[in-house]
């Protein structure tokens, strides 16, 4: 936005100025974040976990809207149709090791170990190696980069889906705090980050924010 389109504005008649005030609109909300979501991520609870993500998916369908789903390789076997479905509706697949380890208070061999294995056995789903890695706890073990040739991914909004269980407390961690360029954590597993994931996508649609992969967010 700048002054001349600002002058214009101001001599206007009312009909004018509404409808440039609405494209103005549209160009300073031109932001973008990034929608975390650590799919088939919890092995006790793999029938709920695989109901939920049909469900994110449908939501992120109608809405095309792409998220980046960090994958344990431990869930991976008998829900490749899953994986296979992210990734053909254009979601990104990232890495979150095979066991969600705390990839610090391991050897830096295992360290390895989990990150290998667990992109491996994308690959043999997707027949793409991830490049992105979400660390579990958010603790990166430092040069690992190095020895598996992937690109750590942090997060700045944290949902705290799985200690809240509560929709009306989901939203109230995210909305209030998205910014250009953020980057959003939320879990599967959980009934309420569902219907959270409903509100937030229309709320944040309706601020004129743009949903990226985190491929896009970090390249751009």
């Amino acid at each position: 936005m700048n002054k001349m389109k600002i002058s214009k504005i101001r001599e206007m008649s009312s009909p004018e100025l509404k409808n440039e005030l609405s494209e103005l609109k549209s160009e300073l909300f031109k932001l973008r974040f990034s929608l975390a979501t650590n799919g088939l991520d919890n092995p006790m609870k793999i029938k709920e976990v695989k109901k939920d993500i049909a469900k994110i998916n449908t939501i992120l369908k109608e809405n095309e809207i792409p998220a980046t789903f960090f994958l344990q390789g431990q869930c991976l076997a008998g829900n490749e149709e899953i994986v296979r479905r992210m990734h053909a509706e254009g979601h990104l697949i990232g890495n979150h090791t095979f066991h969600h380890v705390q990839l610090t208070k391991v050897s830096e061999e295992e360290a390895r170990e989990e990150v290998v294995k667990t992109s491996n056995a994308i690959y043999e789903i997707t027949g793409e190696y991830p490049v992105y890695i979400r660390p579990p706890f958010g603790e990166w073990r430092e040069g690992l980069d190095l020895a598996v040739t992937m690109i750590p991914v942090l997060w700045d909004v944290d949902s705290r889906d799985w200690e809240s269980q509560n929709t009306a407390s989901i939203c109230s961690e995210v909305l209030p705090n998205v910014k250009d360029g953020s980057i959003i954590l939320m879990h599967d597993g959980y009934r309420a980050t569902v219907e959270a994931l409903r509100r937030i996508v229309k709320e944040l649609k309706e601020e004129g924010y743009t949903f990226v992969t985190v491929r896009e967010l970090i390249e751009e």
